[in-house]
């Protein structure tokens, strides 16, 4: 089944070819284990001074940082030459690795609605989310080619669907990734599907129970352990096991709170039953900003943030007479609402920085490649640079309690870090390596182009396309052409010249030509989307592949219309 719905998918651009190689040319084992970075931009004690130092790495772990060091002679040399060094970012709260499962359609098949069996119910707080996580899933490159290195995983679910772990993004095994199988108990105010408990105040309820019942079932295994003559042998619950490091403070709750409400619900139910809790993937903290910054808790921020508002293109063209015999004043005024709420996402981070809350942040629901941009909103909105990137390193590490080994480039931490072609959070910049527990991946950077304006119509014509989908290269054209204000695209392949491909939803702003078309197959229709980058007389971007993934696609123009 997936090697048809794979097939179906690409052959929008290629050709399949029976002995397509299997080779991972992302997985070359490393010649040795001494890597010598030369002369490289770093912030190390002060954070507004950028200095130049060498860093001396060593079997996965960094031997020594300073100015003018000289190379070991067996060691790997990457020169500076203008780059700049940070420590890897630490995401803090995700489902790294983990596929999305199959949504049930039905409701599940219980005699009892009130009392379904633990799983149906969402209640499995003794699995461990590791055991979800495929070692090869795209999530994971996709995290270390956009600068991170480690990751907190929690599993999917319901109410408490399990015990989240920390791994390393580097490793041919899941074994080999982990750095901790049982770092968190993770709790959601998520009901289950037609049975209890279904609504929030359900989950509250039965949340309260398992607690006060894992005392009462720890109390129990103690007694018996000091004193087993005459009493009988506790019962083994597999729930309440995993609770008891919950009552007992030992194991921290990451209660998901992405909803004001949820934070408030959160707040209460510590302050009730007294577990050491962090308050993971919010995105509004401002209604209860005063009782976090008194209690001084733990916050993972969601690093989602809504789309900004496109402004008018006819006020920005100067058409301010059709604009406004267009507008519509109810409209505008919603227009205004929505840009006044998406303003308060974009400053939520802001508002904790201002208000001394320490805080990390969460990548659950945005893309890795999304992150820098929503970074400069929120900057934009009055966040600190510093604050910024502190809330994805040493912060995220001492939330986790992996100070001592990573979230910060010192000697002896692990060689966890990215190297940049300019200050990170520069527009224009762009990560070059990646380099996790001292192994090193190197990331072509595209020259950044031009952008065309709107009024420049030179896109039409017909233009050459090479895609590159496991490392095999397949070439076509992309025919553009234009009645009155509509743009028309078809998708021709080299191998299949007769069967042109109509796309869709054209859209093209500002250099950036975007489109979609479906691919028919045996069991339904698949979406695909293409971002071509056009500079004059040549493009590249990405094409996205249903859930299978982006591919680099490039080209350059064959004709115009009158030739």
């Amino acid at each position: 089944m997936h090697k048809k719905l794979f097939f179906a998918i690409v052959s929008v651009f290629i050709l399949i070819k029976p002995g397509l190689a299997q080779t991972d040319y992302n997985n070359v084992p490393d010649v040795t284990g001494k890597i010598f970075i030369n002369d490289v931009y770093l912030k190390q004690y002060n954070p507004d001074t950028f200095l130049i130092h060498d860093i001396l790495i060593d079997n996965g772990i960094i031997k020594n940082i300073a100015p003018a060091m000289e190379a070991p002679f067996d060691a790997r040399i990457i020169e500076g030459d203008s780059i700049y060094a940070y420590s890897a970012f630490i995401d803090a709260f995700s489902h790294t690795g983990i596929p999305q499962p199959e949504r049930r359609q039905q409701r599940p098949d219980v005699q009892f609605r009130g009392f379904p069996p633990n799983d149906i119910a969402g209640i499995t707080p003794e699995k461990m989310a590791f055991k979800d996580i495929k070692a090869n899933d795209k999530s994971i490159a996709a995290l270390r080619k956009s600068g991170f290195a480690v990751s907190h995983v929690v599993p999917r679910g319901n109410m408490l669907p399990g015990q989240g772990c920390i791994i390393s993004l580097k490793g041919d095994s899941v074994e080999d990734m982990i750095l901790d199988e049982s770092s968190s108990c993770l709790f959601q105010l998520r009901g289950a599907r037609g049975v209890y408990p279904s609504t929030v105040i359900a989950v509250m309820a039965k949340w309260r129970e398992l607690n006060r019942q894992a005392e009462l079932y720890s109390a129990n295994n103690k007694s018996y352990a000091l004193d087993p003559v005459s009493k009988e042998r506790p019962v083994m619950n597999s729930v309440l096991d995993a609770l008891v490091p919950v009552v007992e403070n030992r194991r921290r709750v990451f209660s998901h709170a992405q909803s004001n409400k949820d934070v408030y619900r959160s707040l209460v139910l510590q302050s009730e039953l007294g577990y050491d809790v962090v308050l993971s993937n919010v995105r509004r903290v401002e209604p209860a900003i005063e009782a976090l910054s008194q209690d001084k808790m733990h916050i993972i921020l969601s690093t989602e943030l809504p789309d900004a508002v496109k402004e008018d293109k006819k006020k920005e063209k100067g058409n301010e007479e059709s604009a406004k015999e267009e507008s519509d004043p109810r409209r505008e005024a919603l227009l205004e609402r929505k840009k006044e709420s998406i303003k308060e996402f974009e400053s939520q981070a802001a508002l904790l920085e201002s208000k001394d809350v320490r805080f990390a942040f969460s990548m659950m629901d945005v893309k890795a490649t999304d992150l820098k941009a929503n970074l400069e909103r929120m900057i934009a909105a009055g966040l600190s640079e510093q604050a910024a990137m502190n809330a994805l390193t040493i912060n995220a590490a001492e939330i986790l309690g992996l100070e001592k080994i990573c979230g910060s480039l010192e000697k002896g931490k692990m060689a966890n870090l990215f190297l940049s072609t300019g200050p990170y959070l520069d527009k224009e910049s762009s990560i070059k390596y990646s380099i996790v527990e001292g192994h090193v991946e190197e990331y072509e950077i595209r020259k950044k182009k031009r952008a065309l304006s709107n009024s420049d119509n030179s896109i039409e014509g017909t233009w050459s396309f090479s895609i590159d989908v496991m490392g095999d290269l397949n070439t076509g054209k992309i025919v553009i052409t234009k009645e009155a204000d509509q743009y028309e695209v078809n998708i021709i392949n080299d191998a299949a010249p007769d069967d042109p491909r109509p796309c869709s939803d054209i859209s093209f702003e500002y250099g950036t030509l975007s489109l979609s078309l479906i691919v028919p197959y045996e069991d339904g229709d698949l979406p695909v989307q293409l971002s071509l980058d056009i500079d004059q007389d040549s493009f590249n971007g990405t094409a996205t592949i249903g859930q299978l993934g982006s591919f680099p696609i490039e080209g350059s123009k064959i004709s115009s219309p009158e030739n």
